[in-house]
């Protein structure tokens, strides 16, 4: 590969990535910028899927039972800029590389996978300051906006009552 590309994707790699395989249940926090607000959302399943290593193509796929009984699956890249945080819940017992099978399955079945607990937290530093400093820009934006509002004058009852009556 061209050098130029190497160097271009350096700056965007993490460095200790989470050891997670396919049968972990994991909770993702995700950085969602939404009408010029930031939020974290979290999304917490089973990760049924890794795929093409560490590497900027890598990904893995999470998958959850919502509202309803109906699966809900999220895919993650490792490098992702939007990648906040990375908590293993429970270490899981798969023997197979792909967990698409639990697809098919009650979800009830599909936890028969749980192993032992395991609490391995990862998370990625500047975006935690990044987060930070935009909420923090944000309050004081809403502060500005409130300050610079024209202050209404309060009227009092025999104001109100002259204007009335």
């Amino acid at each position: 590969m061209d050098q130029r590309i190497l160097d271009f994707e350096k700056q965007f790699y993490k460095s200790k990535l989470p050891d997670i395989r396919p049968g972990d249940t994991v909770r993702v926090h995700q950085r969602i910028e939404e009408g010029g607000k930031t939020r974290i959302h979290q999304f917490e399943g089973m990760v049924i899927a890794a795929k093409h290593g560490r590497g900027m193509s890598g990904s893995f796929t999470v998958r959850k039972i919502g509202a309803g009984g109906v699966g809900v699956e999220q895919s993650f890249f490792w490098h992702a800029p939007t990648l906040f945080k990375v908590e293993r819940i429970r270490a899981g017992a798969a023997r197979r590389a792909k967990l698409y099978y639990l697809r098919k399955l009650t979800a009830r079945a599909g936890r028969k996978l749980r192993g032992k607990e395991a609490g391995e937290v990862w998370e990625e530093g500047a975006v935690k300051e990044a987060v930070r400093k935009e909420q923090a820009e944000q309050a004081e934006e809403k502060a500005e906006e409130s300050s610079e509002s024209p202050e209404k004058p309060v009227q009092t009852a025999e104001e109100t009552s002259a204007k009335n009556g």
